[in-house]
């Protein structure tokens, strides 16, 4: 959205078109929110048509998970919760402020919740997140690992803040 513009995700939408949602590098969006991604669609679309029941919640929703699957060409493995499909979940806690109070299940997530509910994820039936803490990588060693490397890059750029 930065630097390109906006897809006529509404009209897509009425043609049929299944539209997928996903995060891109940080110097696109810097974000990397799958949360933040699904309140921007939901809520951009609805400014840019002038119409408050554009891109309703539930298909934002459908755009981050089961289409994203159908995009990539890989329905048949992933996408859904059924047998013989990878064990991909995302657990979210919704016992928290920002998603409280919770009146419609798809508007709570796409509107109100924020990160801070992702709670526990697995890939392929392997727990990488529990309670909000990685399982597999130490995020500590990550970011100090990020930020010396980001650091490293600027400086090699030349660039001065």
């Amino acid at each position: 959205m930065r630097i390109a513009g906006f897809a006529p995700i509404a009209e897509y939408l009425d043609r049929g078109i299944p539209v997928s949602l996903g995060t891109n590098s940080p110097p696109c969006n810097n974000r990397m929110s799958m949360m933040d991604e699904m309140w921007l669609a939901g809520l951009m679309h609805k400014a840019i048509s002038q119409n408050p029941e554009a891109v309703p919640a539930k298909e934002v929703l459908r755009m981050a998970t089961r289409n994203g699957a159908i995009a990539l060409n890989r329905f048949d493995t992933s996408g859904s919760l059924e047998a013989g499909k990878s064990a991909d979940i995302t657990l979210l806690n919704l016992n928290k402020l920002c998603s409280t109070p919770t009146y419609n299940l798809y508007s709570t997530i796409v509107y109100q919740s924020t990160s801070a509910v992702v709670d526990t994820v697995y890939v392929n039936g392997r727990k990488l997140l529990h309670k909000g803490e990685l399982t597999t990588i130490d995020e500590e060693a990550l970011i100090r690992e990020g930020q010396r490397r980001g650091q490293a890059i600027v400086k090699r750029a030349g660039i001065n803040f």
